[in-house]
């Protein structure tokens, strides 16, 4: 096995997620497998774009058409500053294969219809039709989505992993959610979509983990939408997932079927932030560990340009990262389902980097759970001012303090890196190296340039 450098980023977009990881090949200094997770904003689509922009510049491409490859992009759920940036992402990269919770139709129509902010047509066409719309955006015939359904055990399945690179051609998917659900099923199915599963293991190669978590969920505060009135709306509802209607004509759809509900189920909303497709990545052989973490302001943020800040992390192999998007993990039923679940073959002790769920907000956390998790770095996505949301909250920052908290904002980014050695390197001197062994390894990586003795981390780069 070669020697392989890996990198954790979360750019820097303010109030929203996107965050990205790479795998690189030492020999040509170039990535072998790159995974997105979510791309979106609140606090600006500018911001994004902007990022998507900065982020091409990691690839080496001939060209300034090319696109790159996206090896997988898993999108958490259908809130705008998780997903207004998909499109150009789509536009800027060639994506390979699509990860989506799959939520059935009519409880998307009621996302939808219930959002406590103006859903956009493109996000309306999104929910309604994502394969469809997916493969429009794209226009790539050579994109595989893939939708994940909710976990229905209490580990995942280790018996017989699935290889990204080799997924199965087609597979089928019966429920018993009723005729208008099974109607959405088999669309999204004959558009070319897979259904994953549950409690499915990928991986890349035989060296690489991912699994896909997306807890069993339940719409509070809400009037359960009947299949007679998704009946009465379908002939509206078919405008919005036709690409080839007109957007004026999509959006009187759209104002008539928020009406049509309003009057019939009023206006409660549903606890939206129950619904997020989490991820755990990591690798599988060798010697992986993190070994340090950098900051840079947004001016520099780019490929070619040195960090700001950087940090040597403590020989600790806890070299996974989760994602979390929006994710609900306050009830203790909740909390306890999502620990035995990747306590299988101690992946929650593998917590190197920790998304903080929905960017920090005390009511998707529950007291005790970071203690729990013990990540070596916690990240925190939000608005650099904390402004509408009031996100990341101050208890829930404290709970973290002692797992390195870190802001990530539209002003700093954060990266982490990690090297995965083949198994002989360092076993003259054992391994872990700690102690001098410690001083020595630093040597070796300064010698490598992946890190500067030079550089000085600050505690004003922690969250206070």
């Amino acid at each position: 096995m070669q020697q392989i450098q890996f990198e954790y980023r979360f750019h820097p977009v303010g109030q929203g997620l996107f965050s990205s990881g790479q795998i690189f090949d030492e020999r040509t200094e170039t990535p072998v497998f790159t995974w997105v997770y979510d791309c979106g904003s609140s606090t600006s689509i500018e911001t994004v774009k902007r990022e998507i922009k900065n982020f091409r510049s990691f690839f080496k491409t001939t060209t300034a058409t090319e696109k790159p490859p996206i090896d997988l992009l898993v999108i958490s759920h259908f809130d705008e500053d998780h997903i207004n940036g998909i499109v150009e992402l789509l536009r800027a990269f060639q994506v390979k294969t699509i990860f989506l919770p799959y939520i059935p139709f009519i409880e998307r129509i009621q996302l939808m219809l219930t959002n406590s902010t103006s859903v956009s047509i493109r996000t309306a066409s999104f929910l309604l039709n994502p394969v469809g719309f997916i493969k429009a955006v794209a226009g790539e015939e050579g994109i595989q989505v893939v939708f994940v359904p909710q976990t229905s055990s209490d580990s995942p399945d280790d018996g017989t992993p699935l290889n990204l690179r080799r997924l199965p051609e087609e597979t089928r998917f019966e429920t018993d959610w009723g005729e208008e659900n099974q109607k959405d099923i088999n669309r999204q199915l004959s558009l070319g979509a897979l259904f994953s599963e549950p409690n499915s293991v990928f991986t890349y190669e035989t060296f690489w983990e991912f699994i896909p978590y997306f807890p069993p969920y339940n719409l509070k505060k809400r009037k359960k939408i009947s299949s007679k009135f998704v009946k009465r709306i379908s002939l509206l509802v078919r405008y919005l997932i036709n690409p080839k209607t007109l957007n004026q004509h999509r959006e009187r759809a759209l104002d008539i079927i928020k009406k049509r509900y309003d009057k019939e189920f009023g206006r409660s909303a549903p606890q939206r932030n129950r619904i997020s497709l989490m991820l755990y990545a990591a690798p599988l052989i060798g010697n992986p560990f993190l070994y340090s973490y950098s900051s840079r302001a947004r001016r520099e943020v780019k490929a070619s340009q040195p960090e700001e800040h950087q940090k040597l992390l403590p020989f600790e192999n806890r070299t996974g990262v989760f994602y979390t998007g929006d994710g609900h993990l306050k009830e203790k039923g909740r909390v306890d389902h999502f620990m035995k679940f990747f306590r299988a073959k101690q992946r929650i002790s593998n917590a190197g980097v920790f998304q903080v769920m929905h960017h920090g907000a005390k009511g998707n956390y529950r007291t005790g759970f970071a203690s729990s998790v013990r990540p070596a770095i916690s990240v925190f996505s939000a608005d650099k001012n904390g402004k509408q949301h009031g996100h990341p909250n101050g208890c829930v920052v404290l709970e973290f303090s002692s797992y390195t908290p870190l802001h990530v904002h539209q002003d700093k980014d954060l990266s982490v890196r990690g090297i995965l050695l083949p198994p002989y390197r360092f076993l003259l001197n054992g391994w872990p190296p700690r102690g001098s062994r410690s001083a020595v390894f630093k040597r070796f990586l300064e010698k490598k340039n992946w890190i500067s003795d030079s550089e000085v981390w600050t505690e004003r780069d922690q969250l206070q």
